[in-house]
């Protein structure tokens, strides 16, 4: 990987394009993409794919022409973030949730065995540890609220 380039064999990149191989080989030959070993730079495909959509959209004219440009414009957007996911540079919502809802539900479970474990270590008395349990649940309550 160079810099902030991602390097895909052709096969992925179709993927990620949802596009024929053939047509990914046509644009890694007209984009003259870098390669490394049998990768292609996703980068330079993409800035070739921009600049060609970007031409399109200067020769395209009529009432279409804005139609197509907001077209072409988030089939282009999708490809970067299709890129910047690629790269880790961003994760999907749903992903970011589940990272976020399972610390919250680990930290739950390290707050409620609090009381036990601090009955083993200290041989508090049963009321203690159950005025323990209980302020804890407490915080737990006020902090999902």
């Amino acid at each position: 990987m160079e810099g902030d380039d991602l390097y895909l064999s052709a096969e992925k990149i179709a993927i990620l394009h949802d596009k024929n191989v053939k047509t990914i080989y046509r644009w890694i030959e007209d984009s003259q993409a870098k390669k490394q070993g049998s990768n292609y730079s996703l980068k330079d495909i993409i800035s070739y794919r921009e600049e060609q959509k970007n031409a399109e959209i200067a020769q395209s004219n009529g009432g279409a022409e804005e139609a197509k440009a907001r077209l072409l414009n988030a089939q282009a957007d999708m490809a970067e973030l299709k890129y910047k996911e690629a790269l880790k540079d961003v994760v999907p919502l749903s992903v970011a949730q589940d990272q976020f809802f399972t610390v919250i539900d680990n930290l739950k479970s390290a707050l409620l065995s609090l009381p036990e474990k601090f009955k083993q270590r200290t041989n508090i008395p049963v009321e203690q540890s159950r005025l323990l349990e209980k302020m804890i649940k407490d915080i737990l309550l006020k902090v999902s609220e």
